[in-house]
This record gives structure tokens, C-alpha cells and sequence, in this order.
């Protein structure tokens, strides 16, 4: 704790005060990096599980899976 100046446990106010602000910028700027990753996530999802994309691979395995069957 950055307000804890003696360590005994408890918060010394002034201290406390003086470090608020930056406390209060860095819960910000991780709940705007946990938004950012969460948008990157679920972006990252819909890919992964779009079903065209699944169709398409399906099909393409079809197709190699056909030449194979062809050269034997």
C-alpha cells in the first residue's frame, strides 16, 4: 500500500490523499485497456466461429479429400 508509510497496516490520510488521484487514473486506464481486450475478444470469437468460414474449410477438405480418393 503506497499510503501505508510505516507499515503497520493502517492508511495514513495524508498520504492517502496524495496518492488518490494516481490511484483513481490507474483504475481508469485498466478499466479502458479491460474494455478494449474484451472488444478484441469477442471480435476474435466471431472469426473463429463464423459459420462460413467453418462451410468453407469443410468444402475445401471435401475437395482434397476427393483427389486423394482419385490418386489411389
Amino acid at each position: 500500500m503506497s499510503a501505508d508509510l510505516n507499515g503497520d497496516g493502517k492508511i495514513d490520510y495524508e498520504e492517502f490523499m496524495k496518492h488518490y488521484k494516481e490511484i483513481m487514473n490507474l483504475i481508469k486506464y485498466n478499466e479502458q485497456l479491460d474494455h478494449i481486450y474484451s472488444k478484441y475478444l469477442a471480435a476474435e470469437r466471431a472469426v473463429a466461429f463464423d459459420t462460413d468460414a467453418f462451410e468453407s474449410i469443410g468444402m475445401k477438405t471435401k475437395n482434397e479429400t476427393e483427389k486423394v480418393r482419385q490418386l489411389l
